[in-house]
């Protein structure tokens, strides 16, 4: 993990926004070694099989935004359009879920990466921070269980592109 970090940070240090991008991509796509070897869950077939009994797009789509889906009220809602809207073109095909997973792991390693450069953290700790999330055992739950989880993605990336906006204009 220490090598791959190393690496990370050295082509962080090229300055190049797209090589930034490509480092922390390549890291994230380490786990895409296990794509062989994923499962859906069993809260992954819950939702699964809610959406299947919607009916109608529309109606499903509105229960998500009304955060009705759970018959009790959740923070959440609102992330788990994405995962209907990829349900609606993959199904249940876990591999899908997965590298759209590894795709926003890395994402928000990145984001990370620019927010904390952006507020002067330095190039050295933010690149740590960035690249430890993406492959930080503890961190990586998400990506194994996304379906029912993807709400932590999908917050993240929000929360991190807000961050980086407000850093931006505090900074000046």
């Amino acid at each position: 993990m220490a090598y791959a970090v190393s690496w990370v940070a050295a082509v962080v240090n090229t300055r190049s926004r797209r090589s930034e991008g490509l480092a922390f991509a390549a890291l994230a796509a380490v786990y895409l070694l296990y794509v062989p070897d994923v499962q859906l869950v069993l809260d992954d077939w819950w939702l699964f099989q809610k959406f299947a009994r919607a009916g109608d797009w529309r109606e499903m789509a509105a229960s998500l935004v009304q955060n009705r889906l759970w018959g009790s009220f959740r923070t959440n809602g609102l992330s788990f359009l994405g995962v209907y809207g990829l349900w609606g073109l993959a199904g249940a095909r876990p591999a899908v879920y997965f590298v759209v997973a590894v795709g926003l792991q890395g994402l928000v390693g990145y984001l990370l990466y620019r927010t904390l450069a952006r507020l002067g953290v330095g190039s050295a700790v933010a690149t740590a921070a960035g690249a430890l999330f993406v492959v930080l055992p503890t961190a990586h739950n998400p990506v194994f269980w996304f379906p029912s989880c993807a709400h932590y993605l999908f917050s993240a990336v929000w929360l991190l592109l807000y961050l980086y906006s407000v850093a931006g204009t505090v900074a000046g």
